[in-house]
Order: structure tokens, then sequence, then C-alpha cells
């Protein structure tokens, strides 16, 4: 989306009690450049968009496995009172049954290794795909992170994480990086585990285009209808590259549906068209990942009931931009993900 040259000055007129009184500026294009500043990350730009936008304009704001046999207690025959008398062949020894097979290290008792994954390696290697939010923008952690803490004390195993997310990244981006950098490439190929989320900024684009006026005449519903329909096939071509660089083994890929961002509503972007867009962009993600063996975090699910819980739009999981998680919203992403256990794929 283009913004016009003077946008950002006229909007520091505005801000500084220069400008048009909030009743002119069009709430719209005071979405669209909002939205156009958190797509490309700007903290100034967003910090001035939401001071008029809410002051200005006055909207409210596991278990360890089983402990290894005691040699003194667990041995043959030891929970016998006396040893039998071998001489005597009317007193065999009593039998004995086998022993349970060693757990796998972190997981409950009586829990199977992963699908495909044998044993835990030894040192476990983690590849993030994401945008801003695997990157961790704006918090103080990310959910990668917390991810990777996770799988090194469920394990015992160490974890050495390669995050490849970066800041704007929509669909088409992380598709090129799997076609195009061979670092990357190589870097997943090789990975034990992988994590993908993708498709906030697809559809962020497209509001921004709806608040922007940028849909014409067509109404907001089939602008996002559109957008939606164009991430479902990026989706798919990514789902298909992912496949094709790990060689049709995804034992270890997790990913994750995409939840509504607490500006929209505080905004009032959207409305009933979001969400039917996000529904129709979700379904997808689970249709068609579930479809090629890849679990789905439910984190939009998690987010709408954290916000419904605590009886405020942002739910306590956002930063200041209600766009980007913060520390919690993370946290809240990596504990959905580790709701989905544990898999490895062997490279």
């Amino acid at each position: 989306m283009r913004i016009p040259k003077d946008s950002a000055l006229w909007y520091g007129e505005v801000i500084a009690g220069n400008g048009p009184s909030c009743r002119s500026v069009p709430l719209g294009t005071v979405a669209g450049v909002f939205l156009h500043v958190i797509r490309r990350s700007r903290v100034t730009l967003v910090v001035l968009v939401i001071a008029l936008a809410t002051s200005a304009c006055g909207f409210s704001a596991q278990g360890p496995g089983d402990p290894p046999a005691d040699p003194a207690t667990d041995a043959p025959g030891a929970a016998h009172d006396a040893e039998p008398d071998p001489a005597d062949p009317a007193d065999p020894p009593d039998p004995v049954d086998p022993p349970d097979p060693p757990e796998l290290p972190g997981l409950p008792a009586g829990t199977d290794a992963p699908p495909g994954s044998g044993d835990v390696p030894e040192e476990i290697r983690y590849v993030a795909l994401g945008d801003s939010i695997a990157a961790g923008f704006r918090a103080e952690t990310s959910y990668v992170a917390e991810y990777a803490d996770w799988l090194e004390q469920e394990t015992g195993s160490p974890v050495t994480v390669t995050d490849l997310s970066r800041d704007g990244w929509a669909t088409g981006d992380i598709l090129d990086a799997l076609r195009t950098d061979e670092a990357a490439r190589a870097a997943v190929a090789d990975a034990h585990v992988v994590t993908l989320n993708a498709g906030g900024n697809d559809l962020l684009d497209a509001l921004a285009l709806v608040a922007s006026g940028g849909c014409g005449d067509d109404p907001p519903l089939v602008c996002l209808r559109n957008a939606v329909t164009a991430f479902e096939s990026g989706w798919d071509e990514l789902l298909d590259e992912l496949t094709e660089v790990l060689d049709d083994n995804l034992d270890g890929v997790r990913t994750m549906d995409i939840y509504r961002p607490a500006a929209f509503a505080r905004l009032g972007l959207g409305g009933p068209a979001l969400q039917h867009a996000l529904d129709a962009a979700n379904d997808h993600v689970r249709t068609s990942a579930e479809a090629a063996g890849i679990p789905v975090a439910t984190v939009h699910a998690a987010f709408r009931d954290a916000a419904e819980d605590a009886d405020t739009t942002q739910g306590g999981l956002f930063t200041g931009d209600m766009v980007h998680p913060n520390a919690a919203g993370q946290r809240r992403i990596a504990d959905e993900l580790a709701e989905l256990g544990i898999g490895f794929r062997r490279p």
C-alpha cells in the first residue's frame, strides 16, 4: 500500500493541534496508516498513530519418565522372601515379568515415542519460520525461545535454535526464502523440529487496503475474500515446498492458526467481515496442514478466550500496539505448541 507523501506530516500536524479537528480526520485513513506502519514495524510512527487514534479521537484504550530400575529391589527374584533351592526340583523359581522398557526421557510414563522419532536426539536442531510474531517483536521473549526451553526441559537434550523469521514477512516471503536462500533451505532440511507461523501479514495488508479506500467500489468483504484466496494459494505452495525440503518427513513440524489482533476491535476495523476472513483462512490452515500430517496449535481460540476471561479487548496478551503479543502472549503461543506433544524428524 502506498501512503501519500504528506500523510505523516499531516497527521503530525493533527497531533500537534495545528491541523484539522479530530472529527475531520477520516477514520479509514487513520486506520490505513496505522496498519501500514505496523506492517513495516516502524515503532515511532506506530506510537504517533496510536496517540492520534486514542488521545485525539477518544478511543478507550510434564512430567519426567520412570526412574531407572533399582538393582537392589527390581532385580528378578528380589521381591521373594527366600531364594529357591536349586537342588529341589519341586521348588522352581517363580516366573518374573520382564521389566518395562525405559521411557523416552521427558515424556510421561506410558507415553509412546513421537512418531518417527526413535530416541531423542543428543542435540535437537530447531528451525523457526515466521514473521514478527516468531521474531518476538516488541516483546521480552518469543514463542520460539519459550518453545525451545520447553523442548529442552522435556527431553533433557540441548536445543540449538535457528530463527529464520523476519518482521513484516507474509506467506510469499517465507516461500521465497525456502526457494532461494540456500542456507535457510539447508537449515530446514537438517532440522529435527520446525515451527511455522504465517498469514497475519497477508490479512493485515488487505485490511490496510480496506481502511484506506483502496478497494474502490468493492465492499470490504470482497477485498478480504480476495486476500484469503491469495493466502490459501500461497499457503499451499509453502506447505508443498516445505514438504519437498523435508523429503516428506514432517514428523517434527508444528504450525498454528492466526489470532485476531486487539487493535482491530479497538479501532473498529473489520467487524464481521474480518472474522469471516479469519475463519476462512484458519479453516484452510487446519484442513491443509492436518492433511499433510502437521499438527496445528489453536492460537486464535486461545487469544480469544483470554480476552473473554479478562473482560478486555487485549486479554493481557498484547503489546502497546495491540497487534503483537507481549511476553505473556508469546508464552501462550508456546503453550499451545507444547499441547501438540513432542515430535522429531530424522534428517
